[in-house]
């Protein structure tokens, strides 16, 4: 597979771009000798292997390198490989890391990221639900033709105010391996199953929110919080795939003062919190008494190729928070 090492500089300066971590799994070679030869890759030529880094490219290898793939089979619904690289001008500054990622096309979908919870509950937790355990029930049978699988919990304590709403929801909250830096799912999608064995979601509160994301280092240390709203989705009960998209419309910032409305944030705050993120929890107590809820085919999911895979340039900045 030829991967481009992409580099972008506002004064139009030729960058070469050094690989500063090699992919852990497959092996990289230096296409240099066969774009002097040919002009193109017409065919792998002397294939230089790239055993150390930092490894700089030639001028001539158009900033290409060749990823072998290991004869081993790469796990199903996660990341294959990733290797990293900077670009450098000629007078040595170089840009901040860039990240290739190695990714499954599954049904036409770039995974990152996934649990299909196939034989455990991948290290999700329950927060927010009182004393009860922390790990949620996870459910070897199947539930419908979406759910086969599957994390479940149910709600283990009412906190009812004067309105009959139940003030406390509880929330499946997701593992370490789908934090951090996932600005590779910019303009993509989370998408997810849920499926509820007992309670009333007529009686649902459209206004609470269906999933949230975290960044607690975001905005200069501040912190930042998006959310997506239940009544954002139709979901009754039934097993029903949801898919929210992973662009700053249709989210809302948390303004962190109860009386200032949440807003809808920016493309570069979009870009930062996924870079960063922290938290990703999605709601299981929808309703205003009991419920029961199941959750399945958690991924995140990369855009296709285009206009769209790209994070946008004028968001990559070396002090996130600030105006670059």
């Amino acid at each position: 597979m030829e991967l481009l090492l992409n580099g972008y500089d506002a004064s139009g300066v030729p960058l070469v771009a050094e690989i500063t971590q090699l992919p852990s799994r497959g092996k990289l070679h230096d296409l240099t000798s066969n774009y002097a030869r040919y002009g193109q890759r017409q065919q792998l030529y002397k294939l230089a292997h790239v055993e150390s880094k930092p490894y700089q490219l030639p001028l001539i290898s158009r900033n290409r390198v060749f990823y072998r793939a290991p004869s081993t089979i790469f796990p199903a619904g996660e990341e294959w490989d990733q290797m990293k690289y900077v670009m450098k001008r000629e007078d040595g500054t170089a840009s901040s890391e860039g990240i290739i990622r190695i990714v499954p096309s599954e049904m036409n979908e770039l995974v990152i990221r996934s649990s299909d919870f196939s034989l455990s509950h991948e290290g999700w937790t329950i927060t927010d639900n009182g004393a009860t355990s922390q790990t949620p029930v996870h459910e070897t049978s199947s539930y419908g033709a979406l759910m086969n699988r599957f994390i479940h919990s149910t709600d283990a304590a009412l906190n009812i105010d004067k309105n009959g709403k139940d003030t406390k929801q509880w929330r499946f909250t997701a593992p370490s391996k789908f934090l951090g830096n996932q600005v590779a799912a910019y303009n993509g999608w989370l998408k997810f199953t849920l499926g509820a064995f007992a309670g009333d979601f007529q009686r649902k509160d459209s206004e609470l929110h269906l999933v949230v994301l975290e960044c607690r280092t975001c905005a200069l240390g501040q912190g930042m919080r998006f959310a997506k709203k239940v009544g954002d989705i139709q979901f009754d009960g039934e097993p029903t795939a949801v898919s929210l998209s992973l662009h700053e419309s249709g989210w809302l910032k948390d303004p962190k003062n109860s009386l200032s409305p949440w807003t809808v944030p920016t493309k570069c705050q979009m870009v930062e919190i996924l870079d960063n993120l922290s938290a990703i929890h999605i709601l299981g107590d929808q309703t205003r008494w009991y419920e029961s809820v199941g959750l399945d085919n958690v991924r995140l999911v990369a855009p296709s190729a285009g206009p769209k895979s790209s994070v946008p340039i004028d968001c990559l900045c070396t002090t996130p928070g600030t105006s670059c």
